[in-house]
Protein backbone atom coordinates (compact mmCIF):
# COMPACT_ATOMS: atom_id res chain seq x y z
CA UNK A 1 0.00 0.00 0.00
CA UNK A 2 2.62 2.58 0.94
CA UNK A 3 4.97 2.08 -2.09
CA UNK A 4 1.54 2.16 -4.28
CA UNK A 5 1.04 5.29 -2.74
CA UNK A 6 4.16 6.56 -3.07
CA UNK A 7 4.62 5.53 -6.56
CA UNK A 8 1.35 7.44 -7.61
CA UNK A 9 3.08 10.74 -5.84
CA UNK A 10 5.89 10.04 -8.46
CA UNK A 11 3.95 9.65 -11.49
CA UNK A 12 0.89 12.46 -10.52
CA UNK A 13 1.22 15.84 -12.64
CA UNK A 14 -1.21 17.71 -11.43
CA UNK A 15 -1.30 20.76 -8.91
CA UNK A 16 -2.73 19.01 -6.35
CA UNK A 17 -2.70 15.04 -5.91
CA UNK A 18 -5.71 13.54 -4.41
CA UNK A 19 -5.14 10.05 -2.76
CA UNK A 20 -7.87 7.46 -2.74
CA UNK A 21 -8.42 3.76 -2.18
CA UNK A 22 -9.35 1.69 -5.21
CA UNK A 23 -12.65 0.41 -3.71
CA UNK A 24 -14.47 3.54 -3.05
CA UNK A 25 -15.89 5.94 -5.47
CA UNK A 26 -16.04 9.66 -5.36
CA UNK A 27 -19.42 11.54 -5.32
CA UNK A 28 -19.87 13.72 -8.53
CA UNK A 29 -19.16 17.07 -6.30
CA UNK A 30 -16.10 15.34 -4.69
CA UNK A 31 -12.84 16.39 -7.26
CA UNK A 32 -15.38 20.54 -7.40
CA UNK A 33 -15.63 20.36 -3.40
CA UNK A 34 -11.92 19.59 -2.91
CA UNK A 35 -10.50 22.46 -5.24
CA UNK A 36 -12.76 24.98 -3.71
CA UNK A 37 -11.65 24.30 -0.40
CA UNK A 38 -8.11 23.89 -1.21
CA UNK A 39 -7.45 26.46 -4.02
CA UNK A 40 -7.37 29.77 -1.66
CA UNK A 41 -5.10 27.87 1.02
CA UNK A 42 -2.11 27.37 -2.09
CA UNK A 43 1.04 27.10 -0.22
CA UNK A 44 -0.09 26.24 2.77
CA UNK A 45 0.79 22.79 4.62
CA UNK A 46 -2.73 21.24 5.01
CA UNK A 47 -3.69 17.83 3.85
CA UNK A 48 -7.23 18.12 3.18
CA UNK A 49 -9.27 15.13 4.35
CA UNK A 50 -12.47 14.34 2.68
CA UNK A 51 -15.61 12.07 4.02
CA UNK A 52 -16.66 8.52 3.76
CA UNK A 53 -19.83 6.91 3.83
CA UNK A 54 -20.68 3.60 3.17
CA UNK A 55 -23.97 2.65 0.45
CA UNK A 56 -27.42 3.83 2.06
CA UNK A 57 -28.80 0.98 1.35
CA UNK A 58 -26.46 -1.35 2.81
CA UNK A 59 -26.46 0.98 6.08
CA UNK A 60 -29.65 0.79 6.45
CA UNK A 61 -29.76 -3.76 5.94
CA UNK A 62 -26.64 -4.33 8.55
CA UNK A 63 -25.69 -3.71 11.74
CA UNK A 64 -22.06 -4.35 10.59
CA UNK A 65 -22.51 -1.19 7.66
CA UNK A 66 -24.23 1.21 9.96
CA UNK A 67 -21.27 0.58 12.52
CA UNK A 68 -18.88 1.07 9.70
CA UNK A 69 -20.61 3.86 8.58
CA UNK A 70 -20.35 5.35 11.93
CA UNK A 71 -16.82 5.46 12.36
CA UNK A 72 -16.61 8.11 9.58
CA UNK A 73 -17.46 12.08 9.42
CA UNK A 74 -19.66 12.78 5.69
CA UNK A 75 -21.34 15.80 4.78
CA UNK A 76 -24.03 14.52 7.22
CA UNK A 77 -22.06 13.94 9.62
CA UNK A 78 -19.70 16.95 9.61
CA UNK A 79 -16.33 17.02 11.33
CA UNK A 80 -15.89 20.68 12.57
CA UNK A 81 -12.90 20.43 13.89
CA UNK A 82 -8.90 20.19 12.94
CA UNK A 83 -8.17 16.68 12.86
CA UNK A 84 -5.67 14.91 15.02
CA UNK A 85 -3.25 12.26 13.04
CA UNK A 86 -5.24 9.66 14.21
CA UNK A 87 -8.35 10.70 12.04
CA UNK A 88 -6.38 10.98 9.28
CA UNK A 89 -8.28 9.86 5.92
CA UNK A 90 -5.57 8.90 3.68
CA UNK A 91 -8.46 6.91 1.28
CA UNK A 92 -9.69 10.40 0.48
CA UNK A 93 -6.76 13.18 0.94
CA UNK A 94 -5.82 16.10 -1.39
CA UNK A 95 -2.52 17.44 -0.76
CA UNK A 96 -0.45 20.25 -2.68
CA UNK A 97 2.25 18.55 -4.73
CA UNK A 98 4.85 21.36 -5.00
CA UNK A 99 4.58 21.20 -0.84
CA UNK A 100 4.88 17.26 -0.25
CA UNK A 101 8.18 17.38 -2.70
CA UNK A 102 9.69 20.35 -1.03
CA UNK A 103 8.89 18.65 2.15
CA UNK A 104 10.37 14.81 1.30
CA UNK A 105 7.12 13.89 2.35
CA UNK A 106 6.15 10.05 1.76
CA UNK A 107 4.49 7.15 3.39
CA UNK A 108 6.97 5.13 5.20
CA UNK A 109 7.41 1.88 2.72
CA UNK A 110 8.63 0.15 5.93
CA UNK A 111 5.12 -0.66 6.61
CA UNK A 112 4.61 -4.07 4.49
CA UNK A 113 1.83 -5.40 6.30
CA UNK A 114 -1.68 -3.66 7.17
CA UNK A 115 -2.23 -1.00 9.80
CA UNK A 116 -1.10 2.20 10.76
CA UNK A 117 0.59 3.39 8.16
CA UNK A 118 -2.38 6.40 7.72
CA UNK A 119 -1.16 7.26 11.05
CA UNK A 120 2.20 7.11 10.60
CA UNK A 121 1.94 9.88 7.39
CA UNK A 122 -0.01 11.65 9.42
CA UNK A 123 2.38 12.11 12.44
CA UNK A 124 5.08 12.83 9.58
CA UNK A 125 2.73 15.41 7.94
CA UNK A 126 2.21 17.05 11.67
CA UNK A 127 5.98 17.24 12.25
CA UNK A 128 6.32 19.46 9.29
CA UNK A 129 4.33 21.90 10.11
CA UNK A 130 1.20 20.47 8.35
CA UNK A 131 -2.75 21.25 9.51
CA UNK A 132 -5.13 18.37 9.22
CA UNK A 133 -8.36 19.54 8.06
CA UNK A 134 -11.78 17.95 7.39
CA UNK A 135 -13.47 18.57 3.71
CA UNK A 136 -17.01 17.67 2.69
CA UNK A 137 -15.72 15.94 -0.29
CA UNK A 138 -17.12 12.39 0.09
CA UNK A 139 -16.20 8.87 -0.94
CA UNK A 140 -18.54 5.86 -1.19
CA UNK A 141 -16.85 2.97 0.31
CA UNK A 142 -17.75 0.20 -1.69
CA UNK A 143 -17.16 -2.77 0.49
CA UNK A 144 -19.06 -5.12 -1.04
CA UNK A 145 -19.75 -8.62 0.86
CA UNK A 146 -18.04 -7.32 4.20
CA UNK A 147 -19.30 -8.15 7.45
CA UNK A 148 -17.65 -8.42 10.92
CA UNK A 149 -15.40 -11.72 10.83
CA UNK A 150 -13.86 -10.43 8.00
CA UNK A 151 -13.38 -7.20 9.74
CA UNK A 152 -11.56 -8.71 12.85
CA UNK A 153 -9.43 -10.50 10.62
CA UNK A 154 -8.32 -6.88 9.37
CA UNK A 155 -8.11 -6.32 12.74
CA UNK A 156 -5.86 -8.80 13.84
CA UNK A 157 -3.45 -8.18 11.22
CA UNK A 158 -3.34 -4.82 12.39
CA UNK A 159 -2.38 -6.24 15.67
CA UNK A 160 -0.05 -8.65 14.30
CA UNK A 161 2.01 -6.53 11.74
CA UNK A 162 1.18 -3.03 11.51
CA UNK A 163 1.28 -2.37 15.34
CA UNK A 164 5.56 -3.60 15.68
CA UNK A 165 6.43 -1.46 13.37
CA UNK A 166 4.56 1.95 14.36
CA UNK A 167 6.36 0.98 18.08
CA UNK A 168 9.79 0.46 16.20
CA UNK A 169 9.20 3.79 14.49
CA UNK A 170 6.89 6.04 16.93
CA UNK A 171 7.01 4.54 19.86
CA UNK A 172 6.41 7.84 22.11
CA UNK A 173 3.18 8.41 20.00
CA UNK A 174 1.19 5.23 21.00
CA UNK A 175 -0.38 6.57 23.90
CA UNK A 176 -1.83 9.28 22.05
CA UNK A 177 -3.92 6.73 19.59
CA UNK A 178 -6.21 6.02 21.96
CA UNK A 179 -7.79 2.99 23.94
CA UNK A 180 -5.93 1.00 21.68
CA UNK A 181 -2.36 1.59 23.57
CA UNK A 182 -4.28 -0.57 26.38
CA UNK A 183 -4.41 -3.56 24.07
CA UNK A 184 -0.30 -3.63 23.85
CA UNK A 185 1.46 -5.69 26.32
CA UNK A 186 2.63 -4.17 29.49
CA UNK A 187 4.87 -1.70 29.69
CA UNK A 188 8.19 -2.47 32.69
CA UNK A 189 7.29 1.02 33.77
CA UNK A 190 3.41 1.00 34.40
CA UNK A 191 2.13 1.98 37.41
CA UNK A 192 0.68 -0.76 39.73
CA UNK A 193 -3.20 0.45 38.93
CA UNK A 194 -2.49 0.91 35.42
CA UNK A 195 -0.82 -2.79 34.96
CA UNK A 196 -3.92 -3.83 36.51
CA UNK A 197 -6.42 -2.17 34.47
CA UNK A 198 -4.18 -3.72 31.59
CA UNK A 199 -4.10 -7.43 32.66
CA UNK A 200 -8.13 -7.53 33.49
CA UNK A 201 -8.13 -6.12 29.80
CA UNK A 202 -6.36 -8.33 28.29
CA UNK A 203 -8.31 -11.54 31.07
CA UNK A 204 -11.79 -10.64 29.06
CA UNK A 205 -10.85 -10.04 25.48
CA UNK A 206 -8.40 -13.01 25.46
CA UNK A 207 -11.11 -15.29 26.62
CA UNK A 208 -13.93 -16.62 24.17
CA UNK A 209 -16.30 -13.58 25.38
CA UNK A 210 -15.49 -11.81 21.93
CA UNK A 211 -15.61 -14.30 19.71
CA UNK A 212 -18.97 -16.03 21.15
CA UNK A 213 -20.46 -12.09 20.36
CA UNK A 214 -19.25 -11.64 17.03
CA UNK A 215 -21.18 -15.05 16.25
CA UNK A 216 -24.00 -13.07 17.52
CA UNK A 217 -23.88 -10.04 15.57
CA UNK A 218 -23.05 -12.00 12.59
CA UNK A 219 -26.22 -14.27 12.81
CA UNK A 220 -28.40 -10.95 13.63
CA UNK A 221 -26.75 -8.62 11.59
CA UNK A 222 -30.34 -7.59 9.57
CA UNK A 223 -31.65 -7.55 13.21
CA UNK A 224 -31.80 -3.48 13.95
CA UNK A 225 -32.54 -4.58 17.73
CA UNK A 226 -29.10 -6.15 17.99
CA UNK A 227 -27.08 -3.02 16.80
CA UNK A 228 -24.48 -1.69 19.28
CA UNK A 229 -21.33 0.17 18.98
CA UNK A 230 -19.72 -1.41 22.05
CA UNK A 231 -20.27 -4.71 21.11
CA UNK A 232 -18.79 -4.08 17.27
CA UNK A 233 -15.78 -2.16 19.52
CA UNK A 234 -15.54 -5.29 21.96
CA UNK A 235 -15.27 -7.92 19.04
CA UNK A 236 -12.69 -5.87 17.28
CA UNK A 237 -10.72 -5.47 20.14
CA UNK A 238 -10.60 -8.94 20.97
CA UNK A 239 -9.20 -9.51 17.08
CA UNK A 240 -6.44 -7.27 17.40
CA UNK A 241 -5.45 -9.14 20.95
CA UNK A 242 -5.61 -12.14 18.83
CA UNK A 243 -2.84 -10.46 16.29
CA UNK A 244 -0.79 -9.10 19.43
CA UNK A 245 -0.22 -12.61 20.92
CA UNK A 246 0.55 -13.99 17.46
CA UNK A 247 3.33 -11.54 17.57
CA UNK A 248 5.82 -14.22 19.33
CA UNK A 249 5.05 -17.17 16.79
CA UNK A 250 5.54 -15.13 13.51
CA UNK A 251 8.18 -13.81 11.77
CA UNK A 252 9.16 -10.11 11.14
CA UNK A 253 7.09 -9.06 8.35
CA UNK A 254 8.78 -9.07 4.86
CA UNK A 255 7.08 -8.71 1.80
CA UNK A 256 7.53 -12.28 0.62
CA UNK A 257 5.85 -13.05 3.69
CA UNK A 258 2.70 -10.49 2.99
CA UNK A 259 2.19 -12.01 0.09
CA UNK A 260 1.66 -15.15 1.87
CA UNK A 261 -0.28 -14.51 4.64
CA UNK A 262 -0.67 -10.74 5.22
CA UNK A 263 -4.10 -8.89 4.98
CA UNK A 264 -3.94 -8.00 1.38
CA UNK A 265 -3.11 -11.34 -0.08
Amino acid sequence: MTTKRNTGIKLSQGKFIVFLDDDCIPETDHLEIFLTTAEPFSGKRIAWCGGVKFPSILVKQSNYYRYRNNCHFSKEKPFTTELHFTNIVTMNLLIEKKLLLEDGMRFNEDYIGYGFEDIQFGIDLMSRGYSLKPCSADIVHQELGGNIKKFMIKMYHAGRDGMPVFKSISLKHVDEIGQTKWLEPQDSNESGMHNLYRKTIHFVLDSNLAKIIARILLRFDNKKLFYSNTAYRFVLAGAYRDGVRARSQTRIMSAERANKDGWYT
